[in-house]
């Protein structure tokens, strides 16, 4: 059980050669301060009402409250070291604001008078945040690790972790060994005896996170407070396919991403064509299109085969597929991206290529992809961007055909597409 509290360690972490800490000695590197009221002295003991620093949140994440309330609730324990106007004491009692110092010899403060007071890092250890109802299972050691650089970056905590601890006592052992350039006989380990340990459990109830967590003092084995949020504990993101895309369409069922069996005002139908492919195979994406029936004052349509997955292509060149049509035409390729900081915001970006009536290889470097019109998007309720070939988020790949780009041998007709595939 002695382990609970105290936690092996080695010099060289944290402090180098550094000796082992002295009750009493009060390291300058280890202050932080504040002021205090002088309530009554008696002999050798003062109290003294505490001008606490008021720890502020910057935004509404879970971790952020955490260490917060961590930093308040913490900041002075029974037992520890500190310092009143340079003379050293120890923390006897705390009741909210109030504290209880014991010094070595009787003091003089006048009553109603301001001291300065000088208070150690305290050191934490974080251990075992149970996820004890939960999807994710590794949100206890998620959370440990990032309130562990929270608490380090306040400044007031020298955060003792006992994760990290094995692979430092395997470095010890091997230098014991005789098998390093150091001398073993000049490496000696200490113990390092935590101040608080702050552990507890994590709960999953719709989207949120109970979080029940106690701060415990070593000295006196008691739980010096408790600290519970409830609070979406990560942020909710989309998914998006990042993957190799090698698209044949030979499944017996076409891959819901693509918009099949889609009719618009009977201009389009698109389908799976299990009689034709690329290369001899046998399967393929079939679009069929009329643009005969509509009005001139409405002409500049496009019309395509629509895969609507999301997807991160930063890591790829471009995109090559295998197409043809009933009739030479002018393909039409789009790409439609969004924007990381407001997804309302899109972009769409095109390259042409020619189609005939046999199976011929496309590839389209993204590299040279322009702008399209931004009619599109506004007709789709989305805003106009600024125009950033951002592959991370791409939101639409759409292959077809355009009404103003095509002739009168081909108003109407098919096109096929098969063998689709990202390169690098």
């Amino acid at each position: 059980m002695r382990m609970v509290v105290i936690l092996l360690f080695i010099p060289l972490l944290l402090f180098g050669c550094s000796a082992p800490i002295q009750t009493g000695k009060i390291e300058p590197s280890r202050i932080s301060y504040m002021e205090g009221i002088v309530q009554s002295v008696s002999g050798h003991e003062v109290l003294l009402q505490l001008q606490l620093p008021d720890f502020k949140k910057e935004s509404d994440e879970a971790i952020e409250e955490i260490a917060r309330q961590v930093k308040q609730k913490a900041i002075i324990i029974e037992g520890m070291d500190i310092s009143v106007e340079g003379i050293n004491g120890s923390v006897k009692k705390v009741e909210g604001k109030t504290i209880s110092i014991s010094f070595n010899k009787a003091q003089s403060y006048l009553v109603g008078s301001t001291v300065k007071v000088r208070i150690p890092k305290k050191r934490i250890a974080i251990v075992d945040f149970t996820v004890i109802r939960g999807g994710i299972k590794e949100a206890g050691i998620i959370l440990m690790e990032r309130l562990s650089t929270e608490l380090i970056e306040s400044g007031l905590f020298t955060v003792v972790e006992r994760s990290k601890l094995k692979p430092v006592l395997e470095e010890f052992t091997l230098i014991q060994s005789g098998l390093s350039s150091e001398d073993p006989a000049k490496f000696k380990p200490m113990l390092m005896i935590a101040d608080i340990i702050l552990t507890g459990t994590l709960s999953e109830i719709s989207n949120n996170y109970d979080i029940n967590l106690r701060l415990i003092n070593v000295q006196t084995g008691q739980a010096i407070t408790a600290v519970y949020v409830r609070s979406p504990l990560f942020k909710l993101s989309e998914m998006r396919d990042s993957s190799e895309w090698n698209e044949d369409f030979a499944q017996l069922v076409t891959d819901y991403s693509w918009r099949t069996s889609h009719t618009a005002g009977g201009l389009i139908f698109i389908s799976k064509d299990s009689s034709t492919g690329a290369e001899g195979s046998k399967s393929s994406l079939r679009m069929d299109y009329d643009f005969r029936s509509i009005p001139k004052n409405k002409r500049n349509t496009c019309r395509g085969m629509r895969n609507e997955k999301k997807r991160d292509l930063s890591l790829y060149k471009g995109i090559e597929f295998y197409v043809k049509a009933t009739a030479k035409t002018p393909g039409n390729f789009v790409i439609e991206i969004s924007y990381r900081d407001d997804p309302h915001i899109r972009d769409r970006w095109k390259a042409t290529f020619e189609m005939g009536t046999v199976w011929s290889l496309i590839k389209i470097p993204f590299d040279q992809l322009h702008v399209y019109s931004d009619r599109f998007i506004k007709k789709s309720g989305y805003k106009q961007g600024k125009q950033i070939l951002d592959m991370g988020r791409v939101e639409i790949i759409d292959i077809g055909v355009c009404e103003y780009a095509v002739n009168k041998t081909s108003e109407n007709g098919s096109i096929w597409i098969d063998k689709i595939r990202f390169y690098r």
